[in-house]
C-alpha cells in the first residue's frame, strides 16, 4: 500500500496534522506498516492538491504554520475505490530476525543484548499503541480488530523471546566452546 492511501485511511477516523500521522505510523500501526517521516508530508501535499484532503492552517510552535488535515467526501470515495483493488500482501521486513538467523556469527553477548533491546522495543509499542488507543472503545470494529492482533502478535513475540532466549544463548554459547576446542592448534607433539 502507498503512503497516500495509508494517509487517506489514517485521516478517515479523524482529521491531523502531518505530525500527528507520523506519531501513528510510529507508534499505534508500527506493528504492521512502516513509512518515512519524508514521504508523509509530499503524500499530504498530492492529496490536498488532487481535493482528496482539505486543510486548515493555525500557528505552529515555529515559523511555519500547522495544517490540519480532513478527508474530503471525494477522498472518501477515493480511498474506497483503491481499498477494493487492492491485493493483500502480507510482509514482515525485519532485520532483527536476520540478526537472530545469523546468530551463530554473532557472540552471544550481543545476540543477548538485541533481544533485550526487541524485548524493550515491544514494551515501548504495546504501551504507545495502549496509550493512543485508550479512548479508542468507539473506534470501528476493524480498527479495534487490528489493535487487538497487533497487541497479540507484540505479545507474543514478547512471551517467545523470553521463554527461548536463554536456549539460544546456551545453545550459542556451547557452539562456540565447541568451535574453540575443534581449532586448537596442532602442536606435533604425541600423547
Amino acid at each position: 500500500m502507498d503512503t497516500e492511501t495509508l494517509c487517506l485511511c489514517a485521516l478517515s477516523f479523524e482529521p491531523a496534522t502531518g505530525y500527528d500521522l507520523k506519531q501513528r505510523f510510529e507508534q499505534v500501526y508500527a506493528h504492521f506498516y512502516a513509512t518515512g517521516f519524508g514521504s508523509i508530508y509530499p503524500a499530504l501535499a498530492k492529496l490536498a492538491r488532487e481535493g482528496l484532503l482539505e486543510f486548515t492552517s493555525t500557528p505552529g510552535p515555529g515559523p511555519r504554520p500547522r495544517k490540519h488535515y480532513s478527508i474530503t467526501d471525494k477522498g472518501k470515495h477515493t480511498l474506497r475505490e483503491r481499498l477494493a483493488a487492492i491485493e493483500p500482501v502480507h510482509r514482515v521486513h525485519s532485520d532483527f530476525l536476520v540478526l537472530m538467523l545469523m546468530a551463530d556469527q554473532l557472540t552471544p553477548e550481543r545476540v543477548d543484548a538485541l533481544i533485550g533491546q526487541r524485548l524493550e522495543a515491544i514494551k515501548y509499542q504495546l504501551s504507545a499503541i495502549k496509550e493512543a488507543c485508550s479512548h479508542d472503545d468507539d473506534a470501528p470494529p476493524g480498527a479495534q480488530f487490528v489493535r487487538t492482533l497487533g497487541q497479540t502478535m507484540l505479545n507474543t513475540a514478547a512471551e517467545y523471546l523470553s521463554s527461548h532466549r536463554q536456549t539460544l544463548i546456551s545453545a550459542l554459547r556451547a557452539e562456540q566452546k565447541h568451535e574453540s576446542f575443534s581449532h586448537e592448534p596442532i602442536t606435533g607433539e604425541s600423547a
